[in-house]
């Protein structure tokens, strides 16, 4: 069946995260099997062009590259990708507490960390049971959440191969304090309260982005500073852990070349690189998430969307003046 034009629109407008306006897929996945093999890791950090990144490798034939709108469209997985979050920051606590805050985080620590800290529902969080059964439908992954978990995904998945995209990092601050300003509006702790069953989900992930970037508490929002020194741990990490012949260094802009050569896969005839414009795309899907989280809201209180929508829009005059 044929999509509404609109939900084209939208796709063509914010990516893969339109799939929140089609109906919610509603899997469990926590006893589910993997189907297909894990290929790809393309652990670029968040806005380093992941949406990008993802439609690439959907276009190459990777099936359902794992991007952080993948839970727009199945909200039931960001459950588990809480507890492997939750998991990771303790982790991170014991290891700083343990060895300094300054030490690094190698793969032996976080070993230590799991057996020490944790208790076993949260190692088997980050065990390759857990990862099969949220990624098993999934031939590659990129952005966050997957990309926090990169020790573990290099380690179960020893076959797959890591793309690494980069920015500089004055410009990726720049980026993320985008992202930073459209998840912090006046709406969003009301609408995390109000439609805890979809849009507080996807908040609670994103709590966890900042907590895995910087090392810090859950619900802290981090400095600048403390934003770019996680950043480059991060690329610090994956580069460490990652045997050379396994790692491509890709820079965005380069073209299909590099990155089916490094695949092994055949340059799409006829087919450009895609070129999302992930800052405008981020501006739009949070001004899309936030109508579909007040129409659940207005569903919820069995009153219509259009009454919530027209008090917002007076709320919000009022507020400016």
């Amino acid at each position: 069946m044929p999509r509404d034009p609109r939900i084209e629109e939208a796709y063509a407008r914010i990516g893969s995260y339109a799939s929140m306006l089609e109906p919610d897929q509603n899997i469990d996945r926590r006893h589910a099997k993997r189907t297909v093999p894990m290929q790809v890791l393309s652990l670029g950090m968040s806005r380093t062009g992941t949406l990008t990144m993802q439609r690439a490798l959907e276009i190459l034939g990777y099936p359902n590259p794992y991007h952080f709108s993948s839970m727009y469209g199945n909200i039931l997985d960001s459950d588990m990708w809480v507890l492997s979050m939750q998991a990771k920051e303790k982790q991170y606590s014991y290891i700083s507490s343990t060895y300094g805050a300054s030490e690094p985080v190698t793969p032996a620590r976080l070993d230590e960390a799991s057996s020490v800290a944790l208790t076993d529902a949260e190692r088997g969080a980050l065990s390759k049971g857990h990862f099969d059964a949220l990624l098993g439908h999934c031939g590659a992954v990129t952005d966050s959440p997957c990309v926090h978990f990169h020790a573990e995904l290099i380690s179960q998945y020893p076959d797959s191969k890591i793309v690494l995209v980069e920015r500089d990092p004055e410009k990726w601050i720049a980026s993320l304090n985008t992202l930073k300003k459209g998840s912090r509006g006046w709406m969003a702790p009301i609408l995390r309260k109000l439609d805890p069953g979809w849009y507080g989900r996807i908040y609670a992930v994103g709590f966890g982005f900042f907590s895995c970037l910087c090392r810090t508490k859950r619900g802290s929002v981090p400095t600048d500073e403390a934003a770019v020194a996680g950043y480059r741990l991060h690329y610090e990490e994956v580069r460490r852990e990652t045997p050379r012949e396994r790692l491509l260094e890709y820079e965005l802009g380069s073209g299909w070349g590099p990155l089916c050569e490094f695949l092994g896969k055949d340059v799409p005839e006829g087919v450009e690189f895609p070129r999302l414009n992930e800052g405008q795309s981020i501006q739009d899907m949070f001004e899309v998430m936030r109508t579909k989280a007040m129409g659940r809201v207005a569903q919820n209180l069995g009153i219509g969307a259009g009454v919530v929508a027209v008090g917002v829009g007076l709320w919000t005059r009022w507020r400016s003046r």
